[in-house]
């Protein structure tokens, strides 16, 4: 990530700017195409699991997205 808007669902969920999204809802995240796509599926105030990787080390969070997102 480049940046992460304050007060956003993603704030929320405790990303960070340099996180790297790897799983969101069980898709793989290989591109942006594919945040969208993973996105896409998801339900807004539905609380779904990501994975993400900061520095060396990955984590396990929960997101629960907004309308619009």
């Amino acid at each position: 990530m480049t940046a992460v808007v304050a007060d956003s669902p993603a704030a929320a969920a405790g990303l960070k700017t340099g996180d790297r999204l790897l799983i969101l809802d069980a898709s793989w995240t290989d591109s942006v195409e594919d945040c969208y796509r993973a996105a896409a599926g998801v339900t807004s105030g539905q609380a779904v699991k990501a994975k993400l990787k900061r520095g060396d080390k990955e984590m396990q969070i929960v997101i629960k997205p907004a309308l619009g997102l």
